[in-house]
């Protein structure tokens, strides 16, 4: 099944049930949005190709059984997830995120799931800091995950984002410590939004924080 034709169907039980049925593309690119069904959520793959297929049962267990986890912890972190990329018998490539609930996508073979990984974790992302949701801590990889990172621009609004709720600051209250208008920092939370990188800097510096550029082997 493809993601659309999941997302009609989604759509059609949430007529039929009278819940609110949402899907918002946040960071407005990409193949992967995320549906709401009520107030459970999903990220969900929505490619035109004929093969970009959806894992419908995990979506449907993520969507009728299953609430967004919260995990407390600091406020920086590594923004680089462990995915688990599991091969199917037609040799497309299955991937999901243990430490983000609903993130869940597919290949066409490994290369391609790599790509969609990416393209999956930063929608994840993204609408978590957009609907104001916790963003959990990644955990220790285990053996055979693959390691993605957090689109370096997302990276750091996140770690903006991940800071003032760590600080207890809110929009106005960051406006007031930068020196400029509100509307200036809901820039920097927005997801579709390019930030200047000084912008992002002197946010971070004002919540005390900085933000470290890392080069690992890939």
């Amino acid at each position: 099944m493809t993601g659309r034709e999941f997302l009609r169907r989604v759509g059609r039980l949430g007529r039929d049930a009278g819940v609110r049925v949402v899907f918002d593309p946040t960071r407005g690119k990409g193949s992967h949005g995320t549906l709401f069904y009520g107030q459970r959520f999903t990220i969900l793959k929505t490619a035109r190709r004929k093969s970009a297929k959806v894992c419908s049962r995990g979506c449907v267990r993520i969507l009728g059984l299953t609430r967004e986890m919260s995990v407390e912890g600091e406020a920086m972190f590594s923004l680089r997830y462990p995915a688990v990329i599991r091969q199917e018998r037609g040799g497309g490539r299955l991937v999901h995120f243990p430490d983000l609930n609903g993130a869940r996508t597919s290949g066409d073979d490994l290369a391609d799931a790599l790509v969609q990984a990416a393209d999956c974790l930063a929608e994840a992302v993204a609408s978590r800091i957009k609907y104001k949701l916790d963003i959990p801590a990644p955990t220790e990889p285990k053996r055979g995950m693959r390691m993605i990172d957090v689109p370096l621009e997302l990276a750091e609004k996140a770690a903006v984002y991940l800071a003032m709720r760590a600080a207890g600051v809110n929009n106005s209250e960051l406006a007031r410590l930068m020196g400029v208008r509100e509307t200036i920092v809901r820039r920097i939370l927005d997801p579709k939004n390019a930030t200047r990188p000084e912008t992002i800097r002197k946010a971070l510096a004002c919540l005390g924080k900085t933000v470290t550029l890392t080069l690992n082997a890939a």
